[in-house]
């Protein structure tokens, strides 16, 4: 027996009631349109947007530490002997 792998699926659903000239309801119409790759793309991006603010906050943290042992080493260079 085949394991189904559960995954969440994304469908946009809009149902539509259809009626005749004198008002009388004919049936219903529906469209169904598949999200699911759409979502996952989203889901992707977002990573992506996360991982970014990361890097940038990782690069202004190193930036700073850089700075300030530069000028620690500069004050110790001109300490008198």
């Amino acid at each position: 027996m085949e394991e189904i792998s559960p995954r969440a699926l994304f469908f946009l659903i809009v149902i539509t009631a259809l009626f005749d000239k004198e008002r009388n309801l004919l049936g219903f119409g529906k469209i169904t349109r598949d999200l699911t790759e759409r979502k996952k793309i989203e889901g992707l991006l977002e990573a992506d947007r996360r991982k970014n603010e990361l890097l940038a906050l990782l690069g202004r943290e190193v930036s700073a530490l850089t700075a300030s042992t530069f000028k620690a080493a500069s004050t110790i260079r001109f300490l008198p002997s």
